[in-house]
Order: C-alpha cells, then sequence, then structure tokens
C-alpha cells in the first residue's frame, strides 16, 4: 500500500504547495511518506495516525527531524486531535475521509479546529472509477458515507469552510502498474482545497 500511495502524494503535494514557513499536520500519516518526501523543507511537521506499527515506521523515518524538535509524530484519531486551536498553517488528510466510519463532520470540524483563520486544507474526498461513478465496494458497505463534489462541498462548509474548491485528480506513475491502481481506488479521486471562513468556528 505504501508503493501505491507514492503517486498519490506526488500529485497531492503539488495541490498543497507545503511552504517553508508552514507548520503542516498530516491526518493518517501512515509510514510519514509524505512528509519525508515532500515536506522536509517545511518549518515544522506533525503526523497522527491511528496504527502504532504505522506510527512507528513514521517515527523511525523523521527520527532526526523529531530529535531536532520540528516533527512529532502521535497515534490519535482524527476526531480528537491533540493540538491547540489554530496550530496549524495547512492540514492534509488523504485515503480517509471518503472511506470512513464514524463521525466525519467531527473530524471535519476537528480539522477547521486546529487550523488557523488564514490556513488551507488539502482533502481526498471520494476515489472514482473511470466512469467517474463512485467506487462500488465503499458505496454498498454499510456506514460509509458517499461522498461526491456537491456533497463534499456541503459538508465542508457546514464545517466552517469557504468555497472548497474540489478538482478531479488522475493518478499514474511508474511504480505502480495502472490495474493495481485501479484495483486500489487509486487512479481518480476528488480533492478538495478549503480556507476556514473568517470568524467561524468549528461547530460543537
Amino acid at each position: 500500500m505504501a508503493v501505491g500511495h507514492v503517486p498519490s502524494y506526488r500529485r497531492v503535494s503539488r495541490v498543497l504547495a507545503p511552504r517553508a514557513e508552514d507548520d503542516l499536520l498530516e491526518v493518517g500519516c501512515g509510514s510519514g511518506g509524505l512528509l519525508a518526501r515532500h515536506a522536509a523543507h517545511v518549518h515544522r511537521v506533525a503526523g497522527i495516525d491511528l496504527s502504532e506499527l504505522q506510527v512507528r515506521m513514521a517515527r523511525r523515518r523523521l527520527a532526526r527531524r523529531i530529535a531536532e524538535g520540528s516533527a512529532e509524530i502521535v497515534r490519535g484519531d482524527v476526531t480528537a486531535l491533540p493540538w491547540e486551536d489554530s496550530r496549524f498553517s495547512a492540514v492534509v488528510w488523504l485515503w480517509g475521509l471518503e472511506v470512513m466510519v464514524g463521525d466525519p463532520r467531527r473530524a471535519l470540524g476537528e480539522i477547521r479546529r486546529v487550523l488557523r483563520g488564514d490556513g488551507r486544507a488539502v482533502l481526498s474526498v471520494g476515489a472514482l472509477l473511470e466512469d467517474r461513478t463512485p467506487r462500488g465496494q465503499v458505496r454498498h458497505l454499510p456506514g460509509f458515507w458517499q461522498w461526491t463534489p456537491d456533497r463534499a462541498r456541503s459538508e465542508l462548509a457546514r464545517a466552517g469552510f469557504l468555497d472548497p474548491e474540489i478538482r478531479l485528480v488522475k493518478v499514474g506513475g511508474p511504480l505502480v502498474s495502472r490495474a493495481e491502481l485501479t484495483m486500489f481506488g487509486f487512479d481518480t479521486f476528488w480533492i478538495a482545497t478549503a480556507r476556514p471562513s473568517p470568524g467561524a468556528a468549528a461547530p460543537a
């Protein structure tokens, strides 16, 4: 799976455009591939993941930065982020929101809470098949939300984000075959770029 994420990280990092002055949080950071490959120049990075194994791997990958105090990796849940309000200038979350069982509204509210007023969030909000229909296995599983661009805009606005931009991103690369990309749902997906609404607080 880590290899399958490599093309996604590259494409999404172009959308996120990490800046040297950023304090960047990755939700669902996995083994730290995006932070290590595309945010090495960023002022400070943080990652959170539910998997203890992934957290250990990410900590090893970012060990130098952690020792320097410019990175932290924690085990935890996006619905209860362990950081203070307005901590980050950017948040990225891939392959989590669109297959989340639980409370995605609370997750979006937490992301809004830890973002600064001039911050930005980049989130994947749905994987598609080649005919641009939502992936069937996600659509038919109980508890999963079916994310469409209109629903993503509505839920982001509800969470306190202003005029989110939704774009279709085509993923491809030499490390993973087209068949594998399609099988895992990594070939085509929607990305939302959103900024906090001025003066709006995340819903309780």
